[in-house]
């Protein structure tokens, strides 16, 4: 492999060197501290890498590795936007994800391996977004924990039924956890990830039993259901009227 004569591939021809030189390569971490970034120029292929199981890295995945290289992966800690989506369906072997997810939380639940068993998921929208997307992890048989689902928080007494609910119909969830501190994820969290997967140091596991609502608070499920619903155009209209106010004024 002769060297590159443009500068700016020096750097992802350095380390595409020292990869072909060391192919039992099983676990890589890549954090780059200026973003938007155009490194590596190319996505790392499975000839590459033909060991590699365990990804972190705070860039999209597909920019990382390619199609390839992904489909042996069992744990990875990046980025998912919506161009990742085609190489999130071929990690059928993924048993472990911390996802930063950049697109529809339904996109990404319906394209979750079948086989992942401890996830945690990092996304901006609300709680009610939240549990209506959860149905998509119904049929995930092998799933025993799930992170980063707000509501079960220190800020939460008690999460909403409609939440609870949703967890109680994923067959195997036995624990979840709330807010994670994401100054943690890069520091002792990103060792323990590579040396035995989502632990403790990561976040606070609580038994999925201890948050459960109820019997009588499960009735309402379908109740809340509506209430977000009509919550939401309540919120909608009065935004409108203040809007409204503000322009005549």
């Amino acid at each position: 492999m002769d060297s590159p004569k443009d500068p700016k591939n020096c750097m992802a021809y350095t380390f595409e060197s020292f990869f072909r030189r060391h192919p039992e390569i099983a676990a890589l971490a890549l954090i780059v501290y200026r973003l938007p970034s155009t490194f590596p120029s190319n996505p790392w292929s499975q000839e590459i890498l033909p060991n590699l199981r365990i990804v972190s890295t705070n860039l999209p995945v597909h920019s990382v590795l390619s199609l390839s290289a992904v489909g042996q992966l069992t744990h990875v800690f990046g980025t998912f936007d919506y161009d990742a989506m085609t190489h999130l369906r071929e990690m059928k072997s993924l048993t472990q994800c911390i996802a930063n997810v950049k697109t529809d939380l339904s996109d990404f639940f319906k394209n979750i391996s079948p086989n992942i068993q401890k996830l945690l998921v990092e996304s901006p929208v609300s709680h009610d977004i939240w549990a209506l997307n959860l149905h998509f992890l119904h049929k995930h048989n092998t799933l025993t924990h799930l992170g980063r689902i707000y509501d079960i928080s220190s800020n939460y007494r008690t999460p909403p039924p409609l939440i609870v609910e949703e967890f109680r119909q994923i067959p195997q969830l036995m624990w979840v956890a709330g807010s994670v501190d994401r100054s943690l994820l890069y520091q002792s969290g990103l060792e323990s990830f590579f040396k035995v997967g989502i632990t403790e140091q990561i976040c606070k596991w609580m038994p999925i039993d201890e948050p459960k609502p109820k019997k009588s608070q499960s009735r309402e499920y379908s109740q809340i259901m509506h209430y977000y619903g009509r919550e939401s155009d309540r919120r909608r209209r009065g935004a409108d009227k203040f809007l409204e106010r503000s322009d005549k004024r």
